[in-house]
């Protein structure tokens, strides 16, 4: 009996003890999650973004935050969830989805929410086999999840749709794919999580969510019973909204919505009323998908090169991909309650086309200033106007979802990442590659493979990739995967890593892996770390500082989904008493090796000499300059891919249409460049006035119509190929008078074969020349700034250096090895000798398939250029036709970085010249001369051959 008393003394003060715990528990968990509300209206919130781990904290004098902004490491998932189920609280966690994560696998937002949902069951199966308290079902015989997933996908016209890359060049593929990646994303959600996609459209990214949190009602007391006394209403529920964050870089480009929802963070949260937008208990949760974590964390001291960059975190291992579980181990009596239905149906590829024209204002006549008609026909006439091999050129839609995708990187792992053994699997023989007819940089890439597509299909035939640059292949197939999430950058990465271990290759350290998936994920990811740093530097800056009106700013923009810099600055400001309301961009084409950066010191010379008394009545409007990097140099991506004049010119026009015109919001723009940007911009006018022909297109770069928005263009010592006269008459392509060009000869198959050098020799010599080049950059500058040689300084030649570092800059020099034959200038500028309308003829117009610029143009020339015979090659381009105006500057093969003020000088004049002859006023008429050597700036002639 004494033993049966002690035990039942032991047993009961066991049992009050469990009381005591879970009470105590209980109390903890209810507090936690009322101090998480009630803190966000006494005070505000701690903000932490994943990507920098430094906490800073947001003040305001009038309005406090309603929203808090956390990360995975702020809050532990255990307290979390012992205290909504200790107290009975309700959690829905919104998976918002966007442009950039359309995906199901390697997702952190799914990942995290499931993981959630799963653990709490388990734990409450747990309490319930220990008798505790449980949620349970109406009948009460199961425990049921208190954790609600909503997958959420916004479509709105006013935040992210019109920010979309791509959209504005390529509006009908970018709606196909876009529709094609959520209709997977809707059905892998369905079979694999029995969850339900909700797509919400409005205007904004703020008013969707609040509309899709209204619509989404929570479990009432008939479907979850609480045992605790604590009712389970919506307004004491929890609301985690898991956000992808694609980095600074991304985030300022605005196509997906976690930069928005911050905003409305850093709005207090409210709108006009003094309403809170989301509720007041909402925490937002960012993820990544970095590849490692530990550069981020560190990231104000990343090393300016990559090499740098890589032998310090070449011990670092890349994150494993997140493994999430099917939703098979959640109970089927739960899934009712723990996933809820959505009454928004997934939107056609119409209705989504519908959507995005209203996002770009295509149906605002006066915004768009054409009528429907010809908008219709543009946007058909853009169809598979991108770069060869990706989803813009060629690629069928069929091909875009996560389950193609995941294919194609288990046949590379299963062809051991060989691109000849890649194109000829089963996989790569069902993609259909429909060429475009009339792209110039479709041509050129068949060229290289040695295959003539069948004209009515378009399919390439037994390509020889070989040619192309190793990894080239995946590199154009995945270009729009990646952008539009379908697939992580781990995932590239983990993929090739596969196939080099299946191939038994040299595991290589970072930065010298030879696979070509590997190679993609770690530039892109280098160029997006070096991007954020580059942004915080500059805010820093700018926090300490007054910004100076004309100082050049950089922001970053994606072509093709590759991450590529601009700068950009104010040259002239409209003034108060101008009657134009116009503005004009100025958009500076850099050469090899150079980036945008190189124009600074004209772009200020311009804007002091612009604003001054004298120069006011050169232009009455706005004037911005706009200096991309040319992908392949600079601070722009370096991906595996073979560069041509093609891809640049149909690179810079992108950049007219979707940056210039769009972004920047200019009415027109003059283009110039500098050598090889000097082509380039003589490539990009030339294709800039290609009319809208959808039944006998014009060749062009791209294959695309022009903007018709190019009125001029300077060269500043310009490369390309000059035929004379006499060189004219005895020329004679492929001996066929009726291909009378090189684009009617490109685009007809008939360049010949494509011999370059094996791929590993021309990648040992291309390794060798930079290894040669970058120890004598300031030697070879100075050499080419004959006049000014000061003018070569440590920026130049620094920045020259660090972009030759980076990862894929190998790729430009082989690509060297193996140019098509470019278009002549006779070509471009339409010269009355060697060009397609003198070797047609008058009487025979219909014959033009290409675009010529025709319009005014600057040679503002350095005679004193040791590559080539500037005076020659000036003399000849000035006296190809009417409207070019040839000006001698006193420098070297760059005058626009070794003597600024001159060209700045040279183009004001031009400008005025210009803007004169369209009123029919003071019009200069002389004949180009003999120029001298050499010679003052106050002295040198000023040559003009007149419209």
């Amino acid at each position: 009996m004494a033993v049966s008393n002690r035990s039942t003394a032991v047993a009961s003060a066991m049992m009050m003890a469990r009381r005591m715990v879970m009470g105590v528990v209980y109390v903890i968990g209810l507090g936690f999650i009322m101090l998480s509300v009630t803190s966000a209206f006494s005070t505000t919130p701690t903000l932490r973004f994943r990507p920098f781990r430094t906490p800073s904290r947001k003040t305001s004098t009038s309005r406090q935050s309603c929203v808090t902004i956390t990360s995975s490491d702020d809050i532990s998932e255990s307290s979390i969830m012992e205290g909504i189920r200790s107290s009975g609280l309700l959690q829905l966690d919104v998976v918002l989805f966007g442009v950039g994560d359309l995906r199901t696998t390697d997702h952190g937002g799914l990942h995290r929410a499931l993981q959630l949902q799963q653990q709490q069951q388990q734990q409450q199966q747990q309490q319930k086999k220990e008798g505790g308290n449980t949620n349970t079902n109406k009948n009460g015989d199961e425990p049921i999840s208190n954790t609600i997933i909503l997958p959420l996908l916004i479509l709105d016209v006013q935040d992210t749709l019109p920010n979309l890359p791509g959209a504005v060049s390529h509006t009908l593929d970018s709606a196909a794919m876009l529709s094609e990646a959520i209709v997977s994303l809707s059905n892998r959600l369905e079979q694999d999580y029995g969850l339900q996609l909700c797509v919400q459209t409005g205007d904004t990214v703020a008013s969707c969510l609040s509309r899709a949190l209204e619509l989404q009602p929570y479990p009432t007391s008939d479907i979850i019973t609480c045992t605790d006394t604590t009712a389970s209403s919506s307004s004491s529920s929890m609301i985690r909204i898991h956000a992808c964050d694609l980095g600074p870089a991304d985030a300022s480009m605005g196509y997906s919505p976690l930069p928005h929802l911050l905003q409305i963070i850093n709005n207090t949260n409210t709108n006009s009323k003094n309403e809170c937008i989301l509720p007041s208990n909402t925490v937002i949760q960012p993820w990544d998908t970095h590849l490692r974590q530990e550069p981020w964390d560190n990231l104000m001291n990343l090393p300016q090169k990559y090499p740098t960059f890589a032998s310090q975190y070449q011990s670092v291992k890349v994150k494993p991909l997140l493994k999430t579980s099917s939703s098979t181990s959640i109970s089927s009596s739960s899934s009712s309650s723990s996933t809820r239905k959505c009454n928004s149906k997934i939107p056609s590829e119409v209705e989504i086309l519908a959507l995005m024209e209203k996002a770009l204002e295509l149906n605002n006549n006066d915004v768009n200033k054409e009528d429907p008609e010809t908008t219709k026909a543009r946007l058909e006439a853009e169809l598979n106007t991108g770069l060869f091999g990706t989803h813009w050129g060629g690629l069928n839609n069929g091909c875009f979802t996560e389950e193609d995708v995941l294919t194609s990187l288990q046949t590379f792992v299963e062809c051991g990442g060989e691109d000849t053994a890649l194109v000829q699997s089963d996989w790569y023989q069902q993609i259909r590659h429909c060429r475009n007819p009339a792209s110039l940089e479709h041509a050129s890439l068949c060229w290289m493979a040695g295959t003539s597509p069948t004209t009515t299909t378009m399919k390439m035939i037994d390509p020889n990739v070989e040619n192309w640059i190793e990894g080239e292949v995946m590199t154009r197939f995945l270009a729009a995967p990646l952008l539009y999430g379908t697939v992580s950058t781990r995932q590239v990465w983990h993929a090739g890593a596969a196939a080099a271990a299946a191939a038994k290759k040299f595991p290589w350290p970072l930065g010298k892996s030879k696979n070509g998936l590997t190679s993609l994920a770690e530039g892109r990811e280098w160029h997006r770390l070096f991007a954020a740093q580059s942004i915080q530097k500059e805010q820093q800056q700018q926090q300490h500082s007054d910004i100076i009106s004309n100082k050049v700013q950089y922001k970053y923009w994606r072509y093709h989904g590759f991450l590529c810099r601009y700068g950009f600055s104010t040259l002239k400001k409209k003034t108060e008493t101008s009657s134009s309301s116009s503005k004009e961009g100025l958009l500076l084409v850099h050469g090899f090796g150079a980036s945008g950066s190189q124009f600074e010191g004209l772009v200020a010379e311009l804007a002091q000499q612009s604003s001054k008394e004298s120069n006011h009545h050169t232009m009455d409007n706005e004037w911005e300059a706009l200096l991309p990097d040319l992908m392949g140099f600079g601070q722009a991506e370096k991906p595996p891919l073979s560069y041509t004049q093609y891809f640049w010119s149909a690179f810079v026009s992108e950049f007219a249409r979707d940056i210039a015109l769009r972004e920047r919001n200019c009415d027109s723009f003059v283009v110039g460049g500098n050598s090889i940007g000097g082509f380039t911009s003589m490539s990009m006018a030339a294709d800039d006035v290609v009319p809208i022909n959808t039944n006998n297109p014009y060749f062009s770069s791209s294959g695309a119509p022009g903007s018709g928005k190019c009125t001029g263009l300077i060269l500043m010592n310009s490369a390309g190929q000059i035929k004379t006269e006499e060189e004219v008459e005895h020329m004679s392509l492929d001996g066929n008078v009726d291909l009378a060009t090189v684009a009617e000869v490109t685009a007809m198959d008939r360049l010949g074969k494509c011999s370059p050098p094996p791929r590993g020799l021309t990648t040992v010599g291309g390794n060798g020349l930079l290894w040669y080049l970058r120890p004598r950059i300031q030697s070879i500058c100075k050499n080419l700034y004959p006049t000014n040689p000061s003018a070569v300084n440590d920026n130049l030649c620094s920045g020259i250096l660090r972009d030759s570092l980076d990862p894929g800059a190998i790729h430009v020099m082989v690509s060297g090895s193996k140019l098509p034959a470019p278009r002549t200038v006779n070509e471009l500028l339409g010269a009355d000798f060697g060009s397609v309308k003198s070797c047609h003829g008058p009487d025979n117009s219909d014959k033009i398939r290409e675009g010529m610029w025709e319009g005014p143009v600057l040679v503002a020339q350095g005679f004193l250029d040791p590559l080539n015979d500037a005076v020659g090659r000036s003399k000849s381009i000035g006296g190809m036709r009417l409207g070019i105006t040839v000006d001698p500057i006193n420098g070297g093969h760059c005058p626009h970085d070794e003597m600024p003020g001159e060209v700045a000088t040279s183009i004001l004049k031009w400008t005025l010249t210009q803007r004169n002859n369209i009123n029919g006023n003071n019009k200069v008429h002389s004949i180009l001369e003999e120029p001298v050597r050499a010679m003052e700036p106050s002295t040198k002639p000023f040559f003009v051959t007149e419209l």
